[in-house]
C-alpha cells in the first residue's frame, strides 16, 4: 500500500497540472537546450559571459539573467549569440510519438503501407531507430 502511495506522489510531482504548465515546460527546455550549446561553445572558444554580452551589445547581467532561467531567450539573441560565437544552429523535427529502436537482420523490407517518418540505418547490422510506433516489418525472399 505504502509503494502505491509513492509512486502515486511521484507522478503527481512529475505530471503537469494543465497544458499551459507543459508548455511553459517545453519552452524552458527548448531555452536551455539552445543555452547549453551556446555554453559549449563558450568554453571551447575562451569567451565568458561578460564578453559574450559585450560582443552582442547587452548587459551581463541580461546573459546571467538568461542561463539562470530568469529571462526568456528569443530569437534575436539566439542569432546574435550564435553570430558573435561564429556558430550555426542546425534544427531538427522529428514526429513526437514513441520512439522504438529495432535491429533487423538483413535484407530489410518494410511494406509500402508503414508509416515511418524517420528510419536511420547503422553499423552492418542494420541498427534502425524508428521514430513511429506503426510499422511492419518482414523479409524479402
Amino acid at each position: 500500500m505504502k509503494e502505491n502511495n509513492n509512486k502515486k506522489a511521484w507522478d503527481e510531482i512529475f505530471s503537469f497540472k494543465n497544458e499551459d504548465e507543459e508548455i511553459e515546460y517545453e519552452a524552458q527546455m527548448l531555452m536551455f537546450t539552445f543555452l547549453g550549446e551556446i555554453e559549449k561553445y563558450q568554453d571551447i572558444k575562451d569567451v565568458n559571459r561578460k564578453s559574450l554580452s559585450e560582443r552582442i551589445k547587452t548587459s551581463a547581467s541580461y546573459i546571467t539573467q538568461l542561463f539562470r532561467g530568469n529571462r526568456p531567450l528569443n530569437f534575436l539573441t539566439i542569432a546574435k549569440m550564435q553570430k558573435a560565437l561564429k556558430i550555426k544552429f542546425e534544427i531538427k523535427a522529428i514526429n513526437n510519438c514513441v520512439y522504438n529502436e529495432v535491429i533487423i537482420p538483413s535484407p530489410l523490407y518494410i511494406s509500402k503501407n508503414t508509416d515511418v517518418t524517420e528510419a536511420k540505418f547503422e553499423t552492418s547490422e542494420t541498427a534502425i531507430s524508428i521514430y513511429n510506433n506503426n510499422y511492419k516489418q518482414g523479409h524479402s525472399a
